[in-house]
């Protein structure tokens, strides 16, 4: 039998480490509690969104619904001065099969078919996480507490960057 060239066996560990970060798969926490993700979080930063423009804050609500793996979120937007803008309240639902932290979440009528909300990182007291959509168009850094210590937050956007999201617009 003929041994392949050492180059041809190089060269699929040379391709994934030359992978940009929006191509890796995304991270995940390896002991995504659900239950202990439930509660209150404010928006400490965000990528801009249609619906969150600049110049808004934000809290987000979990809590447990009716059925296996279904989430209850409750989103407050409020002005710079602290004003209520809107309050959404929609659903989400737990994605078994994938990396834990990952939910189909929607504020419309119906789930989406597939996930859209991504738990990054969340620290082992879940006072703090990293969320994304997996096209790394969306992301939220959370906190259970305000204002957030600066160290603190710059080592949660290097976690963000790491993934492959354009934290310039934070």
């Amino acid at each position: 039998m003929k041994s392949l060239p050492a180059a041809l066996l190089i060269l699929p560990f040379a391709l994934t480490n030359t992978l940009s970060a929006k191509d890796k798969p995304l991270p995940s926490p390896e002991d995504f509690d659900p239950a202990k993700y439930m509660g209150k979080w404010y928006e400490v930063a965000r990528l801009p969104t249609p619906v969150q423009p600049e110049g808004t804050l934000a809290t987000a609500e979990y809590s447990a619904g009716a059925g296996k793996g279904m989430v209850v979120v409750k989103n407050t937007a409020y002005d710079a001065d602290g004003k209520l803008l809107r309050a959404m309240e929609g659903k989400a639902q737990l994605v078994e099969g994938e990396a834990k932290g990952r939910l189909k979440v929607s504020f419309g009528p119906a789930l989406p078919e597939s996930t859209n909300y991504c738990v990054l990182r969340v620290d082992k007291r879940y006072r703090a996480a990293v969320v994304g959509s997996p096209d790394r168009g969306s992301l939220w850094i959370l906190s259970r507490k305000v204002p957030v210590p600066e160290k603190r937050l710059n080592r949660l956007v290097k976690v963000a960057e790491r993934a492959g999201y354009d934290t310039s617009k934070l």
